[in-house]
């Protein structure tokens, strides 16, 4: 039931793609849809998916829900009537303790139990807010 892939117009090659293998691996294909789907994504998407939409405009619409989650999921502090990301306040606390680390460290040498607590501040706080690494080969 696949078209030629020469036939196929490039807008539409991601749908003839999906549907090739749909019809090859039906069984992940569903898997993949269930996982995709599960949620909040399905809710909001409601009978999108059920129309007959383009790949394109159904991936876009996931996309955006995704993003939303994660935007509405992330820790925020609240001044006032605004909200700050917590990330956005940590990564100048953190530039800070990068750039004080070295004079701190010097000056808390002689207390065993400061420099212990400044060793755990200085190695987990960095660890902690980086970004994750995309595509870390390991």
């Amino acid at each position: 039931m696949s078209r030629d892939i020469s036939d196929v117009p490039i807008r539409e090659l991601w749908d003839a793609a999906y549907e090739t293998l749909r019809e090859e691996d039906g069984k992940l294909v569903r898997q993949y849809e269930e996982d995709l789907l599960s949620g909040s994504v399905a809710a909001a998407l409601g009978s999108t998916l059920e129309a007959k939409v383009s790949r394109r405009e159904q991936m876009d619409a996931i996309l955006k829900c995704k993003m939303d989650e994660v935007n509405r999921d992330t820790w925020k502090l609240k001044f006032g009537d605004s909200e700050v990301p917590v990330r956005d306040v940590a990564e100048p606390v953190l530039g800070v303790v990068s750039w004080a680390n070295d004079y701190i460290a010097n000056a808390i040498s002689g207390n065993p139990y400061a420099s212990i607590a400044w060793s755990g501040v200085s190695l987990l706080l960095p660890v902690r807010f980086a970004p994750p690494e995309a595509g870390r080969e390991g």
